[in-house]
């Protein structure tokens, strides 16, 4: 029994960031950035005509950074989130600070960092640290910690931050309705 329930909760941790099923544009590569496709009205009502079987989705896109501190450099996944994104269920995993401010009408520069990224770094909740995206010529911007959450899952604390999606279409060259890819949570069914 203790097995099984510590089971379920990490297979709840996972869901929590990276939903029940995800939907990409197939590509050939086994990378974290997903190419770019738009999110369509037609999509969308497709989604939405699942109510029994989709409790809820959202679009998300990820790219490839570099964190830099005076002292130190961390390569990181920053998944771009939008307003949509199921904060309930992530603020379980927030140990410090708030999710980022995604409504201000222009793409924002706060972050959520993992506290083992953030105690790499020797960063806290209201630090400045500088993002560099690799790519050319490179391009790079200060964002700020708002948040500190820790999941006690490796591949997601050692790696990911989550960021504004829009931030990540500006640095890809992406239309505003372009999405790396959409969560899908699953219903009660």
């Amino acid at each position: 029994m203790i097995l099984l329930g510590f089971k379920n909760k990490i297979i709840n941790k996972v869901h929590h960031l990276n939903g029940h099923l995800l939907i990409e544009k197939y590509s050939f590569g086994e990378s974290y950035e997903a190419e770019a496709f738009p999110l369509t009205d037609s999509l969308s009502t497709v989604l939405r005509g699942f109510p029994n079987n989709i409790k809820h989705w959202q679009p998300y896109a990820m790219r490839y950074a570099l964190l830099k501190t005076e002292d130190e450099v961390q390569g990181v996944i920053i998944k771009g989130i939008d307003q949509t994104y199921d904060t309930l269920n992530f603020r379980n995993q927030l140990i410090a600070g708030r999710m980022p401010n995604l409504t201000t009408g222009k793409y924002s520069l706060e972050v959520v960092l993992s506290k083992k990224i953030a105690n790499y770094l020797s960063l806290q909740v209201n630090d400045k640290v500088m993002v560099y995206f690799v790519q050319d010529p490179p391009r790079f911007r200060k964002l700020k910690v708002v948040g500190i959450y820790e999941t006690g899952l490796e591949d997601f604390d050692e790696n990911l931050i989550l960021g504004d999606i829009d931030l990540l279409r500006r640095m890809n060259g992406w239309q505003p309705d372009e999405i790396g890819g959409i969560e899908i949570i699953a219903g009660p069914n």
